[in-house]
């Protein structure tokens, strides 16, 4: 009451001009106004903040793609992948690619899945934490890496970090789905960054990393049971050579899984520093002896979708994440479908040969 009197001093020769008593009773409803405004423009700012980034739904090649028209943070791409509880009717997990944006000061989160309640918990040389710390509710978890951590051995700055938001299902929830574009429990997975480099920069050489992983943890096999074998996991490393604004990379498997493995990947890049392309990656398991009839022979994933963007500063590194399907064929014929996400990481030449890594980029 003495702050709103004060208030009052301030405002009602505004008001009224007169009497004080008369008007004290005129003034504090005027001044109780005037803090409701004060305080609620902060939230105010904070709603139509998140109702103008709003993603859009997209579509192509049967791969949904949530959109961002604006970010006024850090930016990028994620995985959305679904998993489903529910035994019967049996539904295979799916996956979905979303823009995100994300405030590290604020806690906050733009995509197909947002969430505004994020606190910081714990920081270091790796990684920042983050939960929601909210009474009676589940603590779902975003994991963002550190640009200096995410260098390596130094030498150039990380144009882009890792991401990672799981929300986790919760008997607080009465174990119902977390996810709202579709009815299952969710994990966004990919990368953010804080920079570009300028349109004028044209994409030169890179050395490129490919890794993979199916979902296999959901999916039923032989007479409806779970997996419980080996699994493929795809990695390749390439060379990209640009030609104007596309290029193409042929990959080589150097996964310890896969004896003989071959892929080829299609990119372009656009005058705003977006990637998009499609793929191909095949893979023979490596195993010579104690092989069982339903374990993996054979995988082939057809990349449908590929999102990305030129990062950093000097036009020498590019992320991407992209939705494979296909197939994966076990010993005895048995096909089992693929449902997996794809992470790309390219660098340049001045870059590999920090790692020692650079000598591909001399050949073809």
């Amino acid at each position: 009451m003495v702050f709103l009197e004060r208030l009052c001093r301030t405002i009602r020769v505004f008001l009224i001009g007169s009497a004080a008593r008369k008007g004290l009773r005129i003034c504090v409803p005027a001044a109780q106004l005037v803090l409701v405004a004060v305080f609620a423009q902060p939230l105010l700012s904070f709603g139509a903040a998140m109702a103008q980034m709003q993603t859009i739904r997209t579509e192509e090649n049967g791969v949904v793609h949530h959109r961002l028209e604006r970010c006024d943070y850090e930016r990028g791409v994620a995985v959305a992948s679904y998993s489903f509880r529910k035994h019967s009717p049996y539904r295979p997990p799916e996956s979905q690619i979303t823009d995100i944006c994300f405030d590290r000061k604020g806690g906050r989160l733009w995509a197909s899945e947002p969430e505004d309640r994020l606190t910081l918990v714990q920081q270091d040389e790796q990684w920042d934490q983050y939960e929601v710390l909210v009474p009676d509710f589940p603590r779902w978890r975003a994991s963002v890496t550190n640009y200096e951590q995410a260098s390596g051995n130094g030498g150039y700055r990380a144009g882009s970090v890792d991401f990672d938001y799981q929300r986790l299902a919760s008997e607080l929830l009465n174990w119902n789905h977390t996810g709202t574009q579709l009815d299952g429990d969710v994990r966004l997975h990919g990368y953010i960054f804080d920079t570009q480099p300028s349109p004028d920069i044209e994409p030169s050489d890179f050395k490129v990393y490919v890794g993979g992983s199916d979902q296999w943890d959901h999916l039923r096999g032989r007479d409806e049971k779970y997996r419980d074998r080996e699994v493929p996991y795809l990695s390749f490393e390439g060379v990209l050579r640009f030609d104007g604004s596309k290029g193409v990379v042929n990959l080589r498997n150097t996964s310890n899984t896969g004896k003989e493995g071959a892929g080829k990947l299609f990119l372009t890049v656009n005058d705003k520093g977006e990637i998009s392309g499609s793929g191909t990656l095949t893979v023979e398991n490596a195993r010579l002896a104690g092989i069982r009839p339903h374990d993996w022979k054979t995988t082939t994933w057809e990349i449908r979708k590929l999102v990305g963007h030129m990062v950093g500063d000097g036009g020498e590194q590019f992320r991407a994440v992209g939705i494979a399907d296909g197939q994966t064929v076990d010993q005895d014929g048995f096909v089992n479908p693929v449902h997996a996400s794809i992470e790309i990481t390219g660098y340049s030449r001045r870059i590999a040969e920090l790692w020692d890594d650079g000598s591909e980029l001399d050949g073809e």
